[in-house]
């Protein structure tokens, strides 16, 4: 399987995890609709409530009742009211009640009888009954047609058949949505309010119809004197009709709003594939040009990774480190890339160089092998030992050549043994100075040596340590015009370093060879010697003193000298 294809794999996982977490939103969208519903339900109609709902608003606070705002606000909305009761029957608190209420011992048997002979819809619930002092809690509709016709009767002209009906009562029963109207005994209407629509004769089946219409509250007053009957009916609150009205609002919405998110989501999934696939398949690209050893087409393709103003766009900039971490990478792998060129050009250089080094001696040597074996000529003693000794020399040029290249590989494959001992420095590097001092080669030079005052023991191989001196001492020798000074200097550094300064008043070097000092192969230039050695000898030097655990640091100008100084650790107590 492709990139292209894992990350569409990828995208696909992830967009059904977004559906299941936006199933769990909609889980509790619906918990939230039940639990709306609930309180609609209760906001429309508080006898619908359960105990546990009125208990949470009731509370007593020093023996005294008190009801809560938000149930007191129903109560008034309903147009009903509410009454708090002890255990035996004692009325502890009202609200809202009307004017002329009251509350008495056959009012309250009458709550638990199946007779029902009060004058108004009520619901009862008991609360607080795991306590000593229990409550009854009653709520009672005003405009309910027992209600109205309580209020209304005591008014009517039974005599003449005439309701004369008040205006506060009118305006009770129209905003209830009612009607009133009187039937005298015959069944006919004698009088009505609001009762257009109504019959104009009534039967006994049709008084017995109207009471029991579920739409409607109905009730009856039967004046036994007249023998006429008072009828009362107020509109029901439909609520399992709007409950129902209300899912299925809720339920367009809901499907509207997964509409909407499907739709999000795809456009969500397109953006998101635009803003991290499509980098990354940049990136990967850029990663496998790397691998193919393509190093400028990633971090230098300006036109796709930046803006005209040279910043990241929008896209990439999530990857920004990322992005500067390739783009050093990148750098680095190509800056390695052009130091191997060059390196393999100075190997190859110094290939060329080390090839004519030993073709040099070689025919020279060569040459004066031959001219010892013809038998044309007959050579005197003198001249035999002069081919002698040159031939001894280019031998012996020779010799430390291939002995360099061999300590070089056995350097760069740390397969080197270092055998170290107790020395003391300041003699070992006398009788050095002392060897060139005596030697011809440095009997141009003049010698300084600034011993440390008192004896510096230090571990060292002396064999290779003698090389190193030899190498740094030769180096001022070779590279400098004759009547150089080297001066070689011993000191201590807090007891635990011992330092070794070789400084020399000699041409110095320029800032490229001074940078490259150290790199196998390289040579430095210098326009008083033919000879620029093998490039082999500081780069053995700098890896000899580091297998001594110490380190080689230099300094020098052009004119104006070299000074090189070496650390190396001290001996324990």
């Amino acid at each position: 399987m492709n990139m292209p294809k894992r990350f569409y794999l990828q995208y696909f996982i992830q967009l059904l995890l977004v559906s299941f977490f936006l199933a769990i939103i909609f889980l509790t969208f619906w918990i939230f609709v039940g639990y709306s519903l609930t309180n609609f339900e209760v906001s429309s109609d508080l006898k619908t409530a359960d105990a546990s709902s009125i208990e949470a608003s009731i509370s007593i606070d020093n023996g005294k009742v008190k009801i809560d705002s938000d149930i007191k606000n129903l109560t008034r909305k309903q147009d009903g009211w509410l009454a708090v009761l002890s255990k035996d029957g004692k009325l502890l608190k009202t609200y809202n009640t009307p004017a002329k209420f009251t509350f008495t011992k056959d009012d309250y048997g009458a709550l638990f009888s199946n007779n029902e002979p009060v004058s108004y819809d009520y619901k009862v619930w008991t609360i607080r009954e795991d306590t000593k002092n229990p409550l009854i809690i009653i709520f009672g509709t005003e405009t309910s047609s027992k209600a109205i016709l309580s209020t209304v009767k005591e008014d009517v002209n039974w005599e003449k058949g005439l309701l004369n009906i008040s205006k506060n009562e009118k305006e009770t029963i129209k905003r209830s949505q009612g009607w009133i109207q009187l039937v005298g005994k015959n069944g006919t209407s004698q009088d009505g309010y609001l009762a257009d629509k109504q019959k104009s004769n009534y039967s006994l089946k049709d008084l017995l119809e109207l009471t029991q219409k579920e739409n409607s509250d109905s009730a009856a007053y039967y004046h036994e004197e007249t023998g006429q009957v008072l009828l009362v009916s107020t509109e029901k609150t439909n609520h399992e009709q709007i409950a129902n009205e209300l899912l299925k609002t809720v339920g367009s919405t809901a499907f509207i709003i997964f509409v909407v998110i499907l739709l999000l989501l795809l456009a969500i999934t397109v953006w998101y594939g635009y803003k991290f696939g499509a980098p990354l398949v940049t990136i990967i690209k850029w990663i496998g040009d790397l691998g193919n050893g393509l190093y400028e087409q990633g971090s230098y393709n300006r036109s796709i990774l930046h803006n005209k103003k040279g910043k990241l766009k929008k896209k990439y900039r999530i990857y920004k480190e990322l992005i500067i971490t390739l783009t050093e990478l990148t750098e680095t792998l190509e800056k390695n890339k052009q130091t191997r060129k060059k390196a393999t050009k100075v190997r190859d250089e110094w290939i060329s160089g080390l090839s004519h080094d030993l073709k040099t001696p070689l025919a020279t040597i060569g040459g004066y092998a031959e001219m010892l074996r013809s038998d044309q000529y007959s050579w005197s003693e003198e001249e035999i030992r002069t081919f002698s000794g040159t031939i001894a020399e280019k031998s012996q040029y020779m010799k430390e050549l291939l002995e360099d290249l061999t300590l070089t590989y056995q350097l760069r494959s740390n397969a080197f043994p270092i055998a170290k001992e107790k020395v003391e420095i300041n003699e070992q590097i006398r009788r050095i100075i002392i060897h060139y001092i005596n030697s011809p080669t440095g009997t141009q030079n003049e010698f300084v040596f600034q011993p440390f005052d008192g004896e510096i023991n230090a571990a060292v191989d002396p064999k290779w340590f003698r090389r190193i001196m030899e190498n740094l001492i030769e180096n001022a020798i070779k590279y400098n015009a004759p009547a150089t000074t080297i001066t070689v200097a011993t000191g201590l550094i807090d007891q635990y370093l011992l330092t070794i300064t070789i400084e020399d008043n000699g041409v110095g070097m320029d800032t490229e060879t001074l940078n490259r000092l150290f790199e196998r192969y390289y040579r430095g230039t210098n326009t008083s010697s033919s000879n620029n050695g093998t490039g082999l000898g500081m780069a053995i030097t700098k890896k000899l003193i580091e297998l001594h655990g110490g380190s080689i640091n230099v300094k020098s100008e052009l004119e104006q000298g070299t000074c090189i100084r070496i650390l190396l650790p001290l001996l324990g107590d």
